[in-house]
């Protein structure tokens, strides 16, 4: 995406290229008879590699600031903890 960067009163002079990770990872539940719960496998599509990148910034009071931000530059599905169902049957 391209966007025009808003940090408090300041706006990027020229618009900005950004990047986020969306996309389905594998997940699942399944019923363990040992522990007699419900067992999550759960993983979520974040950054693996990024980078900083900076981008000059006009104010309302016509002063100009650099302001670093990341840019995400590859993404993949992480391991991640899921909420686990306890109830008992």
């Amino acid at each position: 995406n391209v966007i025009r960067l808003h940090v408090k009163d300041c706006n990027s002079i020229e618009d900005v290229e950004v990047a986020s990770c969306t996309g389905h990872c594998d997940d699942g539940s399944r019923y363990s008879m040992e522990k007699n719960t419900m067992m999550h496998n759960c993983s979520c599509c974040q950054e693996e590699k990024f980078s900083q990148r900076q981008a000059m910034l006009k104010c309302a009071n016509s002063s100009e600031i650099l302001h670093d931000y990341i840019y995400v530059e590859s993404c993949r599905c992480t391991p991640t903890k899921c909420d686990e169902y306890t109830e008992k049957f």
